[in-house]
């Protein structure tokens, strides 16, 4: 093991290198005082990482044990992180870039499109993140009340049933596939409602300018007027 990687609630991460391959690999462990739940999870997540097979993701190495602690390895995925996006590099996503990058995701799990614990996954590491990515309290640290997502952020109503159905809160999507449709009509009516808006103001500034352009030529021809 080269260094920490990260740390979560749940685990931590450390950066080691593959020296049959000489490569870069990631280990994972759970947290010890986290219990079986944790173990539970961390096995899930290396039985979900076996069936996968995509460049972008992540590739199942090898499950080991380094004495009584289970460790996941896998292969490195060299990337920029939503994280480092928001908060080093000080991007900004709305609903919609929001909702295009959680579809894009969904998009490289149809194997596991109905494993419900990976729409939650997904949505949890992609859509709050961004989504969150441009919120700013109103309030004081001192004197906020705590209040919910829906209540903290300005979303459309059918983004917020899709997030609710997404988290379960509301009658959950069967698959990925549901969730996706659902996001893809999302999306192509707030293009709609989008260019509407755009369409009228550019043939309003075409209207204005016909109407200069005839005004000139009345003008220059002395039919103004008449």
């Amino acid at each position: 093991m080269l260094e920490v990687g990260g740390e979560g609630s749940y685990g931590i991460t450390y950066l080691g290198l593959d020296q049959f391959e000489n490569r870069p690999v990631v280990l994972k462990q759970v947290r010890p005082s986290k219990g079986s739940l944790a173990r539970q999870l961390l096995e899930r997540e290396a039985s979900i990482l076996q069936s996968l097979n995509h460049p972008q993701l992540p590739a199942f190495k090898e499950w080991m044990m380094i004495g009584r602690h289970p460790f996941l390895i896998m292969s490195m995925v060299e990337g920029t992180t939503l994280e480092d996006l928001i908060f080093e590099q000080g991007q900004r996503y709305g609903e919609v870039d929001s909702a295009q990058i959680t579809l894009q995701l969904l998009e490289l799990v149809p194997s596991i499109s109905k494993d419900s614990f990976i729409l939650i996954c997904v949505f949890q590491t992609s859509c709050c993140i961004l989504l969150y990515s441009t919120f700013e309290s109103p309030h004081s640290a001192t004197n906020a009340k705590e209040l919910s997502w829906q209540e903290e952020l300005t979303l459309s109503p059918s983004l917020i049933e899709i997030i609710e159905r997404l988290l379960q809160l509301r009658k959950p999507y069967s698959d990925a596939l549901d969730a996706m449709e659902d996001l893809g009509v999302f999306l192509s009516q707030a293009r709609i409602n989008y260019f509407i808006p755009l369409r009228i103001a550019i043939e309003g500034i075409t209207a204005a300018r016909l109407d200069i352009t005839v005004s000139a030529t009345a003008a220059a021809t002395g039919t103004l007027g008449q």
